[in-house]
Order: C-alpha cells, then structure tokens, then sequence
C-alpha cells in the first residue's frame, strides 16, 4: 500500500503527529465500521434460528460478568473479568443445531478450551455465528451449508461441563470490522454483537 503524497510544507503545516498518523494509517490495515452494519447492541442480522421450536430456551446473558483470562478476541469489564460474549440456548443434550443462514464452514482461532467442540459458518453478507459446547460435530471447514445443514448437535463440552447442556451461540461481524466496545477498556475494539435481537428476530424452524 502505497504512502500519501505529503509535501514537507504540508507535513509541517498539518503538524507532525497528525501527518504520522496520516502516513500509519496509510500503510497499516485499520479496522473500520462500516455504515451498513447492524448496530452491535440492537440490530438484527437476517437469520433462521438454529434449533427447531419448542426444543430451546433462550438465556439473555450478552455481557454477564465472567471470571476467567481475557483473551484477544473477548470483551473486557475490568482486568480480572471477561464478559459473556453470546446468548446461551438451552436444550436437551443431543439436539440437532442447524446453520443459521447460507453460507460456510470457516477456520476462526479459538483455542479449544474453554469452547469445547465448536464450529464458525460465515454467511454471505460476512457475518460470522460461532456455536460451542457441541457435543457431536459433523460439518468440516471449507464446507458450504444452508439453513438445512445440521452442524452438530447440543453438548457440554468444554468449560460448560458441569452445567446443563447448552448452544452459546455468537454474532462477530464480518472479518475486519469492529466498534469501541462501551463497557470496555479504552481503546478496546472488538467484533462480536449483541446475538439476542437476531435469535428473537430469527425464522422460527419447524
């Protein structure tokens, strides 16, 4: 990528530190958020909810408190908490989950624990929906599904071992693309959404 074309008057004028910050933001890749995304706190991204009706019910706890590491890609509330990053649906261990929308399988670095099995599906506007705790998986990255596909079923793998089995269930914005986080360190910019108004908004799956 190639650097603006800052004439060394223009670089005095404009003053240093403004046209260092010209020239970094030129050659480094900037995170931006781009208008036509939903709002991360209540927006609804298109959908089709990934378990069949009456099977679930749906725990509203996007950003309940958590105690635990803060890893690069989690919300921050203070030093030595995390925040809840999805919404966890409950359901009976075994339960088919379905790919929300189409679009595919996608290799995303997580570490293993605390999610357990888990898989990402990349739909086609970019969106990412992270389910984890799986207790069988049965799709593999690079494979392309619809709302049809079933991913794997309902589980408590991971850290949600001694708790009900359960999907929690995420919305990340397309790669590259993040907001300041309000209950955030500052500077702390993050990708995943609030998933509870998509699942309340989702097609309803016989």
């Amino acid at each position: 990528m190639s650097k603006p074309n800052l004439t060394r008057r223009e670089f005095l004028k404009a003053g240093g530190a403004m046209a260092a910050a010209l020239v970094l933001s030129s050659v480094l890749p900037q995170p931006s958020l781009a208008s036509t995304l939903v709002d991360p706190y209540a927006g609804v991204v298109p959908m089709t909810f990934p378990i069949r009706r009456g099977l679930y019910w749906i725990y509203r706890n996007w950003h309940v408190p958590r105690v635990g590491g803060v890893l690069p890609f989690n919300h921050q509330i203070r030093p030595w908490l995390r925040a809840h990053d999805g919404i966890d649906v409950y359901a009976l261990r075994g339960t088919p989950l379905y790919a929300t929308a189409t679009g595919t399988v996608v290799e995303y670095p997580r570490p293993h624990y605390p999610y357990g099995n888990y898989v990402w599906i990349q739909n086609d506007a970019g969106y990412r929906f992270f389910y984890c705790h799986l207790d069988r998986l049965f799709v593999k990255p690079g494979q392309a599904v619809d709302s049809g596909t079933v991913l794997g079923t309902v589980g408590k793998t991971g850290n949600a071992v001694s708790t009900p089995a359960h999907l929690h269930f995420e919305i990340h914005y397309p790669p590259g693309q993040v907001y300041a986080c309000s209950h955030c360190p500052p500077h702390r910019s993050v990708s995943s959404i609030n998933p509870y108004p998509s699942l309340i908004a989702a097609t309803p799956r016989a």
